[in-house]
Formats: structure tokens, sequence, C-alpha cells
């Protein structure tokens, strides 16, 4: 589930997976890639690797991926009003892609690692753990 909203997201698309704007339902979330949608990655290989790597997780990672996952729920609400509103899913997303650069830069974790974690927490109980309890602390207003 996470990785699926993320993934949207990081695409630029949050606005269309979000509100199901543009693709009928029967069409999956794409999936998270920053420049590997050329390289067509086998399925079974990728499903395992993350449970294997989800222990290499740091405190520091999970940090910093509650500290994306949150700017980036605030900001696919924002896109998701303005569609709401009227406006074009695709221009909003492209309108604010760049914020989702930037929420990246500030925060020091990569969108690939922010993929892996999010796979990872997919398939691992524990480390969706760590990252809810994360989450749940990160709740103080700002």
């Amino acid at each position: 589930m996470i990785h699926r909203v993320i993934a949207s997201l990081v695409l630029g698309l949050f606005a269309f997976v979000a509100l199901g704007c543009g693709r009928g339902a029967e069409e999956p979330a794409p999936r998270a890639t920053t420049g590997a949608e050329t390289q067509p990655a086998p399925e079974p290989m990728q499903q395992a690797a993350p449970q294997a790597g989800a222990t290499a997780i740091s405190d520091q990672e999970v940090s910093q991926f509650a500290d994306v996952y949150r700017q980036l729920m605030q900001l696919e609400q924002r896109g998701a009003t303005r569609v709401e509103g009227g406006e074009d899913a695709e221009a909003v997303a492209r309108e604010l892609a760049p914020e989702v650069q930037q929420i990246f830069a500030s925060t020091g974790l990569t969108p690939e690692r922010f993929d892996e974690i999010a796979r990872a927490a997919d398939a691992d109980d524990a480390l969706r753990s760590r990252i809810e309890a994360e989450l749940g602390a990160g709740q103080a207003p700002s």
C-alpha cells in the first residue's frame, strides 16, 4: 500500500492514482522507478530482495522515510484538492514535480532508496511497524 501511493508520487502521477483520474480502475498503479523503467526488473527477484535487506535499514533511514512520506502525503492532498476543483491532473502533477524533488533533496533520502524501503515495508511486518511508529511519533503540530 505505501509503495503504490509513493510510487505514484515519485513518478509525478499521484493525482491520477489518488483520484483514479486518467486510468481505468483495472490498471495497476505504476511502479516507482527513477530511470530504471528502461530495465525490465524480474518480479520474483524484486520481491525477494527487500526481505533480505530489511534489517539493513537504519533508524535514520526509517526517520527519513517517514519524513518524506509525510511531506508527500501533504503534497498529494494539495494536488488532489486542485484536481477535484477542476484543474488538469497532468498539469498539476507536472507543476508539483519539482516539489517532490525538493522533498527528497531536503531529507537526504534518494527516491531509489525510498522505493527500496517502501518495497521492503510491503514485505516485512517488523519494518512496517518501525515506519508506522515513526510516522506516529512525527504527528506533533508544527
